[in-house]
């Protein structure tokens, strides 16, 4: 009796029911798969086995070589190993096999590779698997991380460059300011007597001034961050030059502060005259007619007032802008004078100067920063550094006529 057939027939048979459990076990969110629905899988699977290894006893090309042929886990083994094969145990995860003079063994299939082997003994056919997305390969979804630190942008003036600079080592700085000149000079007749000139100075005395911050920055920051440190360093000057601006322009004078250009005792101003050029035009005309007798060598604006409609957006009657072509790339200057734009200039004002004149800053302790790690006991305790940023300057205003303030541009 040829029995061939029937094994195959079986075989199409479980193959069927275990492609309709299949089916169901994988619309089954994974989340909620329970024991008792891989167990039920499995057993249908071991009954496939079971079926494979029956046929293979009958027709052992058909039913083994090409499972064995597509699968590449299936290739270590014989095909004693399922010609001589017993039931899968309950449990569906493996089958007992006898080889050759070969002891028992156990083979154990996840339910993937049962599903696998059966449609491989039919047809040779491999299970197709889903896709991987990036659900499944998160990594693809990872940052293009770019560890180029971005600083802060900031007002690009430096009022320093502007002014002559000397050092100093001491905390005070004391010079003499003229308040009346020589000027009794007159045509004398011979043996007339000559006019007294009573030329006069005052002692002035300014302090030096303290401008400086300081941060702190976590150890392990430092430690897993290469140049984090000249990073931080880097800003920190910034903002050191930023209030170093504010008060070489601005100061009161009263300690702490520096006394400022704008705010020292003797500078002139000019107030409206016609258009804010106008204006700017008066104040050369102060200096140089003035007490001053020099020529300016800067204008000081915010750039909120350059950019207005009495300097850069000025025009003729034509249309035509006054101030210069708006294509051109050379620098602002107002007849050949440079303009400076500082956002810490006082808005609605304008400083005309000839710095070179008026003032000289002395330097006790140039920028400087310094980092200190563990700091103070707490610091220490908390893995901390310090970083402080600090200069020490005082700034002299020994010709404050060489100053003009211009209001209401």
């Amino acid at each position: 009796m040829h029995t061939g057939p029937t094994a195959r027939e079986r075989l199409e048979s479980l193959t069927a029911e275990y492609d309709t459990a299949r089916k169901r076990y994988d619309a089954i969110p994974m989340p909620q798969r329970t024991a008792a629905d891989d167990t039920a899988l499995q057993a249908k699977g071991a009954a496939v086995v079971d079926a494979v290894a029956k046929l293979g006893a009958v027709d052992p090309p058909d039913g083994i070589s090409d499972a064995r042929s597509s699968q590449p886990w299936l290739r270590g083994m014989s095909s004693a190993h399922f010609m001589g094969a017993q039931s899968a145990p309950s449990s569906g995860t493996s089958i007992a096999a006898k080889g050759s003079g070969v002891g028992p063994a156990a083979f154990n299939f996840s339910p993937d590779q049962l599903g696998e082997l059966q449609k491989a003994a039919l047809s040779s056919r491999v299970m197709a698997k889903a896709a991987i997305t990036s659900a499944n390969a998160p990594m693809s979804e990872v940052s293009d991380f770019r560890y180029e630190v971005f600083p802060f942008l900031r007002d690009k003036t430096r009022l320093l460059d502007l002014i002559p600079v000397q050092t100093t080592d001491r905390s005070s700085v004391t010079y003499f300011r003229s308040t009346a000149a020589a000027a009794a000079a007159a045509p004398v007749l011979q043996g007339g007597n000559k006019p007294e000139s009573e030329p006069t100075w005052a002692e002035v005395e300014v302090g030096v001034r303290k401008l400086a911050h300081y941060t702190r920055v976590n150890d392990e920051v430092v430690a897993d961050f290469s140049g984090f440190l000249q990073i931080v360093g880097s800003e920190m000057l910034s903002g050191l030059i930023d209030v170093e601006n504010e008060q070489l322009l601005i100061g009161t004078g009263t300690a702490p502060e520096l006394s400022g250009l704008t705010t020292a005792v003797g500078v002139q101003t000019v107030g409206s005259a016609g258009t804010d050029l106008d204006a700017i035009a008066a104040a050369m005309l102060l200096l140089r007619n003035g007490a001053a007798h020099c020529d300016p060598d800067v204008v000081v604006l915010n750039p909120i007032d350059w950019y207005s409609a009495g300097f850069v957006l000025a025009k003729d009657t034509t249309g035509r802008y006054l101030t210069g072509d708006p294509t051109s790339t050379t620098k602002p200057t107002l007849w050949g004078i440079p303009v400076v734009l500082s956002e810490s200039m006082t808005e609605n004002t304008a400083m005309v100067a000839n710095l070179s004149v008026a003032a000289t800053a002395y330097l006790r302790q140039p920028p400087i920063v310094e980092v200190r790690p563990g700091g103070g006991t707490a610091e220490f305790v908390a893995n901390q550094t310090l970083i402080r940023a600090e200069e020490r300057l005082a700034l002299a205003v020994h010709h404050p006529a060489a100053i003009v303030l211009v209001t209401a541009v």
